[in-house]
């Protein structure tokens, strides 16, 4: 969604709801009830990448300077 306007840019359906979501570089970063932890594109909404966890994810993901 742009802050300027609040048009919706894009909209993207995932596996199940995201958590709590950690805005960073362009890239949002969430977990999901689905076991995974996503890597989202915020120009487009295209995930980069996705990694199982084993178990629904309910935090806010932390991020060092080489990993989530």
């Amino acid at each position: 969604m742009r802050v300027d306007t609040g048009e919706v840019e894009w909209d993207r359906r995932l596996g199940s709801r995201a958590n709590r979501v950690l805005a960073l570089d362009e890239r949002l970063y969430f977990g999901t009830a689905d076991k995974f932890l996503y890597c989202v594109n915020t120009r487009d909404g295209v995930p980069e990448w996705r990694f199982p966890t084993g178990g629904e994810v309910f935090g806010l993901p932390a991020i060092d300077d080489r990993r989530v």
